[in-house]
């Protein structure tokens, strides 16, 4: 967490940070079921885990169903949506204590699981549009503190360099850059060091422009590259202590 925010204050800024990127995809591509539904399943888990284990409410709930409707907007049935957000807010956020207390986004898991189980289920790029809305999100969010300029900084110039080098395409722009602000710039799951949090956003951009150029589709290559890149935070904050140790002890 970012300074004297709590942990359920973050939640509402972040939730509330995604209108411009919500109303970005309504107007490109209308009302989203998935949004409505991915919504209402985090809720009832969350009511679950209120009455059952006294887990309180917060708002990260709506990232997580934003970035569904965003990376996992094919043809899912009902159910599907259900099955994944559900796997995602549970498995990896409800089940530690709730949000603030996982190590990995249920943002990304819950996509990740609706293309891992439901394979032949082709899902389309956010739209262009939504990069506009990020970005505005992601400079507000800044100038808040409730995200690293590290992070930011390293994948956005990961990704520029890809991109003139030809192995990002433009459609692939405003999954990205959503990404970047509220996946890999997510304050629990991302790396909290400060050489930590450069080499965790050049390695999400990275392997983000790695499986595109391997032919993955723009939102599988983005979710999967963050997943990984999430998974590898602790290490590389392990490994930046272990650097600034070494250079202290060695003057």
């Amino acid at each position: 967490m970012q300074g004297l925010w709590s942990r359920h204050s973050v939640a509402f800024v972040l939730a509330a940070m995604l209108l411009p990127v919500v109303v970005a995809d309504f107007l490109s591509r209308g009302l989203s079921l998935h949004l409505l539904v991915a919504l209402a399943t985090v809720a009832f888990w969350q009511t679950v885990f209120r009455v059952k284990q006294g887990i309180p409410f917060t708002a990260s709930g709506a990232v997580i169903a934003v970035s569904f409707m965003l990376f996992a907007a094919g043809e899912l049935a009902l159910w599907q949506i259900a099955l994944s957000v559900t796997f995602g807010v549970v498995l990896t956020e409800l089940l530690f204590g709730g949000w603030g207390r996982n190590f990995l986004s249920a943002a990304v898991a819950a996509p990740a699981f609706a293309y891992l189980s439901f394979p032949d289920i082709v899902h389309p790029a956010p739209v262009l549009l939504v990069a506009l809305g990020a970005g505005l999100s992601g400079i507000l969010l800044l100038a808040l503190g409730l995200i690293a300029w590290r992070i930011l900084f390293a994948a956005g110039l990961t990704t520029a360099v890809l991109f003139l080098a030809g192995l990002v395409p433009q459609e692939a722009l405003g999954a990205l850059l959503f990404a970047a602000v509220f996946l890999l710039g997510d304050p629990v799951a991302a790396a909290s060091t400060h050489l930590g949090r450069l080499v965790y956003g050049a390695l999400g951009a990275g392997l983000a422009g790695l499986f595109l150029a391997s032919g993955f589709a723009v939102p599988q290559a983005t979710i999967y590259a963050v997943f990984l890149a999430q998974i590898f935070a602790p290490l590389l904050d392990q490994a930046a202590t272990s650097v600034h140790i070494y250079r202290r002890s060695n003057g």
